[in-house]
């Protein structure tokens, strides 16, 4: 009976070990996703880079990467969020509509720095 419950409890654990492994190595993803939320930050940070460094290929690549990594996101995960949401035209009003002001927030705090 112990040799059975160990036989099949070994895999089971293994298994578990592996999963988790899978996951913390990022090769796994559990989230849902971009929510709008995130996606009107990236959005935003990403638009006021590319035109600050719109002439310095480099230096914009490398302010992407900060931005991605800040919000733990992808390019990947933001074109998914496009894709998906083009799905519900009435939807990308609202979303453009914080997207707008986030840039103009984040206008304001560079003009009073």
């Amino acid at each position: 009976m112990f040799l059975l419950k160990r036989k099949i409890l070994i895999p089971i654990i293994l298994f578990l070990l592996l999963l988790f492994a899978a996951w913390r190595g990022g090769i796994l993803d559990f989230s849902k996703g971009l929510d709008e939320d995130k996606f009107v930050k990236v959005y935003a940070e990403l638009s006021l880079v590319q035109e600050q460094y719109r002439s310095q290929p480099s230096q914009l690549s490398l302010e992407k990467k900060k931005i991605f990594e800040k919000y733990k996101v992808n390019e990947k995960e933001l074109l998914a969020f496009v894709k998906d949401t083009k799905k519900d035209g009435g939807k990308w009003v609202g979303i453009w509509e914080k997207v707008i002001r986030r840039l103009r927030e984040l206008q304001k705090e560079e003009y009073t720095k």
